[in-house]
């Protein structure tokens, strides 16, 4: 048996102590280390086994964080987890784990700070804010609704 194989585990299961990560980042980060391709699987089938590695966990929580803190929207989340190959599945149950009333207090908290940010004379406003909450990964129907609220704030 490989002497590194314990230290990559040990090393993993510390990394996947320090916060829930998604498989993609284990691999990735056993890839640093130096790990081959089947040391790797060896030590995600172990990580598994053992929960320090969770996918649906993962995205659950990964879902949630991101609008309660970074108040970010669906199609951004959603391609976020995408970029770190999380199956379709287990990114739309993590986007169903969100409150609907967790996410609509993030697009209003965003939609609000910002359209205070900008000049009432500006006849761009609106434009600017469309753009901005696309940029967060609001979808254009959600936003074309908090645009409605916002105009009876002025």
């Amino acid at each position: 048996m490989n002497e590194e194989k314990p230290s990559y585990l040990v090393k993993a299961e510390r990394f996947c102590a320090m916060g829930e990560q998604c498989e993609y980042a284990v691999r990735e980060k056993l890839r640093q280390w130096g790990a081959n391709d089947v040391e790797s699987d060896e030590v995600v089938s172990q990580l598994k086994e053992f929960g320090f590695l969770d996918e649906s966990r993962y995205a659950q929580i990964y879902c949630r964080s991101k609008v309660r803190l970074q108040r970010w929207g669906r199609r951004k989340i959603q391609y976020q987890l995408r970029m770190k190959h999380v199956p379709d599945a287990l990114i739309r149950d993590g986007l169903a784990s969100v409150s609907d009333e967790d996410y609509a207090m993030a697009l209003h908290s965003v939609a609000e700070n910002k359209w205070k940010s900008y000049a009432k004379s500006d006849p761009r406003r609106k434009y600017k804010l469309v753009a901005f909450l696309q940029s967060r990964g609001f979808e254009m129907d959600e936003i074309m609704e908090e645009l409605k609220n916002l105009n009876n704030l002025d």
